[in-house]
């Protein structure tokens, strides 16, 4: 079994899975084994990414027979051909590799999450399909092992028309309940945005640095719900610990925004031909302090404040930045 979960934001869909698969082997029982369940992939004109839940091999069987179809496929003008071309996919499927397979009738019982994006095209679609029905997706979908109390969450925090970052951070916390409250979600957590410039699969580094921030924050936030309505505990005492709150979220905050400029700052530098992250990651406007030494005289210093954006356009490679104060010539080698 499986958890994958989709949710539309400004930017397009963000896509969730774990990276767990439950295997029989006759004779042995069952294993858990690492896979992969989502795999941005190429074909003709289109950037497009399959999730799916059901058996695995009739699951990888569906994306390869998309796969093979979306190679000859147009643009399409309207969500009426996009849903029939896939419609006929999914009838082929179920008429012969559903049909031939050994798998169990619930393991057939196969749903999809299918995200698309033509090349010449910055809108992105997605589909959800169950048996040979295809439907528009909502805006937010969950497929696979899909609990009410997963529904109920997203359905709590979720907002229409938000930015990828909170879409990401809900579907982090989706997955963080289900790896605590079920044996069939497990390993690491994908995490992909598809938007106007192609479909990105979000670092896993920065997957963990906010599944870590999140954990932290949900203990802090359960002491302090138990805290709020406890008219027992002293006036000082109880600000003491709404401020040493405030204080731990700003220092959280402080914290993931000094690393998430650190690495852009190390990214852009190392590749002048870096267009950026794919999501939001420093607030613009942001300032960062640079300090310039004289080779000859190392005493003396150079420190000024610039705007992040400023610094690292995303066309600056071949070109001269000028920060005022001084100019960065970016070259590609």
């Amino acid at each position: 079994m499986t958890l994958i979960a989709a949710f539309r934001c400004y930017e397009g869909v963000v896509l969730c899975a774990d990276s767990q698969e439950t295997i029989d082997v006759p004779g042995y029982g069952q294993y858990r084994v690492s896979v992969n369940k989502l795999d941005p992939r190429r074909a003709g004109d289109y950037e497009f990414v399959v999730g799916g839940s059901g058996d695995g091999d009739l699951v990888e069987e569906f994306t390869t027979s998309l796969t093979e179809s979306i190679i000859h496929w147009p643009r399409f003008n309207d969500d009426t051909s996009a849903r029939r071309a896939i419609k006929r996919v999914l009838i082929n499927f179920y008429r012969e590799d559903v049909a031939a397979s050994h798998a169990t009738d619930d393991d057939k019982r196969l749903s999809f999450l299918i995200c698309l994006k033509h090349k010449d095209d910055g809108n992105v679609s997605l589909w959800r399909t169950s048996s040979v029905s295809v439907k528009r997706a909502g805006d937010f979908e969950l497929v696979g092992w899909e609990e009410p109390i997963f529904w109920h969450e997203a359905a709590r925090l979720y907002q229409p028309n938000w930015i990828s970052n909170h879409a990401m951070l809900l579907g982090i916390h989706l997955f963080a309940i289900a790896k605590v409250t079920s044996n069939v979600v497990s390993g690491d957590t994908k995490v992909i945005l598809a938007r106007d410039n192609g479909i990105h699969v979000i670092d896993s580094g920065d997957v963990k640095d906010l599944e870590e921030m999140l954990s932290t924050f949900n203990k802090m936030v359960d002491e302090l719900r138990l805290i709020l309505p406890n008219m027992s505990i002293p006036f000082d005492e109880f600000r003491v610990y709404v401020l040493d709150f405030k204080d731990k979220v700003i220092e959280m905050h402080q914290s993931l925004l000094g690393r998430s400029v650190e690495q852009s700052i190390s990214q852009a530098l190392a590749n002048p031909n870096w267009t950026g992250d794919p999501y939001p990651k420093i607030p613009l406007g942001h300032k960062v302090r640079v300090t310039m030494t004289n080779v000859d005289e190392p005493s003396k210093k150079i420190a000024f404040d610039v705007p992040f954006e400023k610094m690292f356009p995303p066309d600056r490679a071949n070109k001269t930045v000028d920060l005022g104060e001084v100019k960065l010539l970016f070259e590609s080698e």
